[in-house]
């Protein structure tokens, strides 16, 4: 369940972008559908479920070069853009889809799947080994030298 939720929230803000600039190009609805269901699966199952465990932001820049790579790939060949039209609209659409990846990855990442951390060791808190030292542990002559 908590993947099927995670898929949802990423393919709507990867249809969001993309709807918004590839709609620039008057292609048809259901090819953009297409290209953002294969944008977010690739996406999802390449950078949130393999590469995310090296770290968050290693997990963005791969994502960055899978969504600019697939999306000049599929606007080239596909929908048979001029290269200069492909690499713009392929930037910008990736550049944006990033920025909306970093907060996925801060929120839903943590929030579904939280119960991944747990078993994680946790780093012991040193302060409450602390030695304390008192009056009472002064040797009684020094303090009769010291008036």
């Amino acid at each position: 369940m908590r993947h099927i939720i995670s898929l949802i929230i990423k393919f709507i803000f990867v249809a969001i972008f993309t709807f918004s600039v590839l709609g620039i190009f008057n292609f048809s609805i259901a090819s953009i559908f297409t290209t953002a269901l294969v944008l977010t699966l690739a996406s999802y199952l390449i950078g949130d479920l393999l590469i995310y465990r090296l770290g968050s932001v290693t997990a963005v820049v791969a994502d960055f070069i899978l969504y600019f790579g697939m999306l000049a790939v599929i606007e080239y060949f596909y929908f048979q853009l001029p290269l200069s039209r492909t690499l713009y609209s392929a930037f910008f659409t990736s550049v944006f889809i990033t920025g909306a990846e970093a907060l996925y990855h801060g929120f839903v990442i943590h929030r579904y799947f939280e119960e991944d951390d747990n078993n994680r060791p946790t780093p012991i808190n040193t302060s409450r080994y602390s030695t304390e030292f008192s009056e009472e542990l002064d040797n009684p002559s020094d303090k009769d030298n010291e008036k």
